[in-house]
């Protein structure tokens, strides 16, 4: 049994992540439309993965990693906007 991928932050959710924060002018007046976007990365992911399962493409194990991958990308952003300083 190989050990496990080191967790690594999604690019995409990253950029969105900054534009949002640029676009409220900083980490706390962001929380709310960041909410939503984690909301929303979190559902697409999530269905991205069972449409993988359900075409046959992931076996249950591939499916649990990605789906662990998916969560750890977003603690890791929410981590790095935990320690962001606010603007």
């Amino acid at each position: 049994m190989s050990a496990p991928a080191r967790p690594t932050r999604d690019p995409g959710l990253s950029a969105a992540t900054a534009a949002a924060v640029a676009a409220a002018g900083g980490v706390a007046p962001a929380r709310k439309a960041l909410v939503e976007l984690f909301k929303q990365h979190l559902a697409a992911g999530r269905a991205a993965i069972r449409a993988r399962v359900e075409a046959r493409k992931l076996s249950g194990m591939e499916a649990a990693h990605a789906a662990a991958a998916l969560m750890d990308a977003l603690v890791l952003e929410a981590y790095a906007l935990a320690f962001a300083p606010d603007v």
